[in-house]
């Protein structure tokens, strides 16, 4: 019987998926390259997902507040963190390299303290912040 749940239990933890959903919002500084964006039911199996839709609007520094759209399908990985780590609630990062990519790389951090930690770098080099929080 012992053995019978210590199967079980190593099964349960080999089999971890997670769903998240989060948005990141572009605010009123016009002083940095922005980004937004709204990921709902974003679904991790063992750290890891693949063909998730990503439909940013980004926004350059300067007075001109105009947007553009841009929309990916990406596959990358999911890291959770304990409370206390990056802040007084518990964290996650997704994150998606893809070199050579139009965007190149999606540095995403939810519910981190520090303004502006999570990044979107173009294979122009140009760089997009934003703040995401958890939904």
């Amino acid at each position: 019987m012992k053995s019978i749940l210590f199967a079980v239990a190593l099964t349960s933890l080999s089999s971890f998926a997670a769903e998240v959903s989060f948005e990141c919002k572009i605010s009123d500084q016009k002083h940095i390259n922005q980004f937004s964006l709204e990921v709902r039911g974003l679904i991790s199996d063992e750290g890891q997902f693949s063909d998730a839709s990503f439909d940013f609007s980004l926004r350059k520094s300067g007075t001109d507040s105009r947007t553009e759209r841009l929309s990916v399908t990406r596959d990358g990985t999911v890291s959770f963190f304990e409370a206390g780590t990056f802040g007084p609630k518990k964290s996650f990062r997704v994150s998606s390299p893809v070199p050579g990519n139009d965007v190149e790389y999606v540095n995403i951090l939810v519910d981190v303290a520090p303004k502006y930690s999570s990044q979107v770098r173009m294979a122009d080099g140009r760089v997009y912040f934003g703040t995401c929080k958890s939904l």
